[in-house]
């Protein structure tokens, strides 16, 4: 007599007799983690507004610094203290962070989206500080890259 052939089951690129054998268990799936709207804590409309002020405001006071370094600090301090360039970089600051705050008051991607933004202009607005300067100021300029690079990254993460 011959035997019965015995059905053959493939699970996993391997060869199994079917009979007598239970099935294989289902896969089991991918656990998604997703935020629900109700987990994340809601700016309130007055701390956005209060926000926005503030980055428009130290956003303004860093310009200002940029643009007229001397005429500007000189409101509060004493000019003849401290290089031109140094005012500058210190206005660029105020205005990055600025733009910070404005960015961080739209949503909660905001802050990250604007620090995209803000590093990029701030490595142009080093560069052109240096410029404006003519003098060789090396680490700022590998600031500038710095900062570039990072909003380079900081980009591709946020896709």
């Amino acid at each position: 007599m011959h035997p019965i052939p015995t059905p053959i089951l493939r699970t996993r690129g391997l060869a199994v007799p079917s009979r007598g054998l239970p099935a294989p268990p289902p896969r089991p799936a991918m656990a998604v983690s997703r935020v629900s709207p109700q987990s994340v804590r809601a700016v309130p409309p007055r701390a956005t507004r209060a926000a926005k002020i503030t980055g428009i405001y130290i956003g303004l006071v860093g310009l200002a610094l940029f643009v007229a370094p001397e005429s500007c600090f000189s409101l509060l301090f004493d000019p003849q203290e401290l290089r031109a360039i140094w005012i500058r970089v210190f206005g660029i600051l105020c205005a990055v962070l600025g733009w910070y705050y404005y960015g961080a008051a739209r949503d909660s991607r905001g802050f990250l989206e604007a620090s995209v933004s803000g590093r990029l202009g701030l490595a142009a607005a080093l560069c052109a500080a240096v410029a404006m300067d003519r003098q060789k100021h090396w680490g700022l300029l590998l600031l500038a890259a710095t900062n570039a690079v990072g909003a380079y990254f900081m980009h591709r993460a946020l896709r």
